[in-house]
């Protein structure tokens, strides 16, 4: 037994009496008794990933009743009723394992999980008795949340200001903070706090409205307005933005007026300038329709240089200098279509007080008599329903043309050859300080990517959209000269499986593992998980088969059908911070390779009920099954009126935007028995599957050519040239 302080031993000699009751669960024994140990741990196994958790819970629970002393298997189903929520059952083993191995581990693992249960006094009881033995941060935040839904903020305050002092938990210990010092009056406080936990993790947006809130109580009204803003296009399935918006609104028309204003400041000052990077070979590069917008009611834009509008069928329509102000509104008669059964798209060209009004149902095509001239997109909303959405003047390459969207209003799409937009599209998702190899990595990937999807929005009229749904492109001011080095390196190059190109996804950080595509969006490819190697020289001595069946279905990857992570050190792996090319500190935003998101009860239900997938007061939120790199493949949620399970990547939007699907979830109950909070901890940022761009950077600070990147992160790829190249 490992050398630990007597309070330590006392603590957890004391937990394990607390809980005598309920009496130890049953477990649902699925074979003989006389299956050996081994066999059932590779049941167990399978049952986890295959996401059936209370049938693993059973096997675990039938070794314990075979052999008491099997502590590996009662730390499984530790973790297993800590995330099916049945934290008694969970206390009684975590008090049985105190009486035997590290028990001041499981002091402290006992401290939380009471903090997690509805019985806040044993939590309370259970810290009290641990601050002998120097509680930890993570024990402190727990303990803090519960008093803080114990309604005693001074205790919850005290615990929470010491649980600040590590850096996973900070942002959430603000947050917590705040809310206290509003509810006392504090608002400068309050709002400071709220800004300081946004800036460390932007991703925590349930501080929008709090801080929002607590500004305008301060008499504040611009800034809460630009708060609001951003939270309408963040969180827009959140009724109380849009509400507290509108009676600002009403009650400070100034606001819209000053905001008007300093948009045409803008559209009057801003000089579309040409580009001087023109991709070479122009005329054997593909061509791309990107969907910058839908649906708008307006949208203004300038122009850059000489240029024409012609109509849908080619008719010359109008021409234009450089400077001229386009303002395309949608118009209907009556808040009706026009006789023709569509909406129109009104321009009014400004040039020198002269105007211009052109009306069509169909489209209006802005094309330059140059290629080095660009035209300016102001007020551009961007980032719709994620926590970086937000509003900014942009420029574009190519031609530009409007037409009405078939959901309403008008849609704004940009004409471009695939190597310029690649041109704003690497460093736009990949910084242009990163190395060259990586760059270069993606580069090709998003080429093949881009070429593997065009056309797939054909019905809306375009080929992709301008936004993370697609591939994040800002246009000219999003490009860097590495990044234009890099796409003109690789000019051309494709990652192809058989004559196709590659929908080669890419994600910003895979949490050290990448994942099948099966596992993330149910459709089986040649996008493989792959684990970085420092991954798998940690787990090594860690997995377990699973045996059965399932032992030879995977793809053949390293961990594939072989070993996999039993639950306890799928906790480990998600909670800690193992070395990988992933978490390499250059490259990886700290809460981007492992995060902690905590999520209202009541805003999961709200982004449910935004999608009309309601279900009544949710009450359990239960992962089913998991990829070798540890990825959820469903979630069901239970809730009092029925359930429904979530796959792909409705799971992040709809339990609180969450980084990742990599993740283990606790309930966290309030003193009435109901769940008030999920917490969620997990790694990695993105769909995890395809390359990893901060572990393409690690490999490209290493040495590893762009090529040696994509053959680790697309083993089933190979590089082609597809159109011609000129050097650099």
């Amino acid at each position: 037994m490992p050398i630990v302080s007597a309070a330590a031993c006392a603590v957890a000699l004391a937990a394990a009496v607390a809980f005598e009751t309920p009496a130890q669960p049953a477990a649902a024994i699925a074979e003989p008794d006389d299956v050996s140990a081994a066999r059932r741990r590779e049941h167990a196994l399978d049952a986890y990933y295959r996401g059936n958790p209370e049938q693993a819970l059973a096997e675990y629970l039938a070794i314990i009743e075979q052999d008491p002393a099997d502590h590996h298997a009662r730390e499984q189903s530790i973790w297993i009723l800590r995330e099916l929520g049945r934290h008694e059952e969970a206390l009684w083993h975590i008090g049985r394992l105190a009486e035997h191995e590290s028990p001041g581990e499981a002091a402290a693992l006992y401290t939380v999980v009471a903090a997690l249960s509805r019985d806040i006094d044993a939590a309370r009881e259970a810290y009290t008795a641990r601050e002998a033995a120097a509680a930890g941060p993570e024990e402190q935040f727990h303990a803090g949340l519960a008093e803080f839904l114990d309604n005693d903020y001074e205790a919850a305050t005290e615990l929470l200001e010491a649980a600040r002092s590590h850096r996973s938990l900070q942002p959430h210990a603000e947050w917590l903070l705040a809310r206290i010092a509003a509810e006392r009056g504090e608002h400068e406080h309050a709002a400071k706090l709220l800004q300081k936990a946004r800036r460390e993790e932007p991703n925590l947006t349930a501080a929008l409205i709090p801080l929002a809130e607590s500004l305008l109580a301060l008499g504040e009204t611009e800034r809460a307005h630009e708060v609001l803003n951003r939270a309408e296009l963040s969180i827009p399935w959140n009724k109380t933005a849009s509400e507290l918006n509108a009676r600002l609104v009403g009650d400070h028309p100034e606001l819209l007026a000053a905001r008007v204003e300093r948009r045409e400041r803008r559209i009057a000052g801003l000089e579309p300038e040409p580009v001087s990077v023109i991709a070479p070979e122009r005329d054997t590069i593909p061509a791309l329709r990107v969907g910058l917008a839908e649906n708008l009611q307006r949208i203004d834009l300038k122009a850059g240089g000489a240029f024409v509008l012609v109509s849908h069928g080619g008719e010359l329509l109008a021409r234009g200098e450089a400077g001229t102000v386009l303002r395309v509104a949608h118009r209907s008669e009556g808040g009706r279509t026009t006789g023709s059964g569509h909406p129109q798209a009104a321009i009014t060209l400004e040039d020198n007080g002269l105007l211009t009004l052109i009306e069509s149902t169909e489209p209006v095509r802005l094309e330059y008599l140059s290629p080095e001239h660009t035209t300016a997109v102001f007020d551009f909303a961007f980032g719709g329903g994620q926590y970086s959405a937000g509003y900014e003047d942009r420029r574009y390459r190519g031609s530009m043309e409007v037409f009405p969207s078939t959901d309403g209003g008008l849609t704004l799409v940009n004409e471009v050859n695939i190597e310029e937009y690649l041109y704003s599209v690497v460093p736009s998702e990949m910084p242009a300080s990163w190395p060259a190899g990586a760059l270069q990595a993606q580069a090709a990937a998003a080429r093949s990517y881009t070429l593997a999807g065009a056309g797939r929005f054909a019905s809306r009229g375009f080929d992709l959209y301008g936004s993370v749904r697609s591939a994040f492109y800002r246009g000219v001011d999003g490009e860097h000269p590495h990044a234009v080095a890099a796409v003109q390196a690789t000019q051309g190059q494709v990652l192809m499986t058989g004559d196709r190109p590659l929908n080669a996804v890419y994600s910003a950080n895979a949490g050290g593992h990448t994942e099948d595509s099966e596992v993330v969006w149910g459709s089986s490819s040649s996008l493989v998980g792959v684990p970085d190697p420092q991954v798998l020289r940690w787990m090594r001595d860690k997995l377990e088969s699973r045996g059965g069946p399932a032992a030879g279905d995977r793809h053949g990857t390293p961990l594939a059908g072989e070993a996999w992570l039993p639950p306890a050190a799928l906790q480990q792996w998600i909670r800690t911070r193992p070395e990988s090319f992933s978490g390499d500190t250059r490259f990886a935003a700290y809460h981007a390779y492992r995060w902690r998101l905590l999520v209202s009860r009541t805003e999961i239900e709200e982004r449910l009920e935004a999608h009309g997938q309601e279900v009544g007061t949710l009450q359990a939120v239960i992962p089913r099954g998991r990829g070798a790199g540890g990825r959820v493949q469903s979630v069901e949620l239970r809730g009092s009126e029925t359930r429904r399970v979530l796959t792909g990547d409705t799971i992040r939007h709809r339990l609180g935007g969450l980084r990742s699907t990599l993740f283990v979830v606790d309930p966290v109950y309030n003193s009435a028995g109901e769940v008030e909070f999920f917490w969620f901890t997990g790694g990695g940022w993105g769909h995890g599957v395809g390359m990893c761009q901060t572990g393409a950077a690690a490999m490209g600070e290493l040495g590893y050519p762009y090529q040696a990147i994509l053959a680790h992160y697309y083993p089933r790829a190979e590089l082609r040239q597809m159109y011609r190249r000129e050097a650099p």
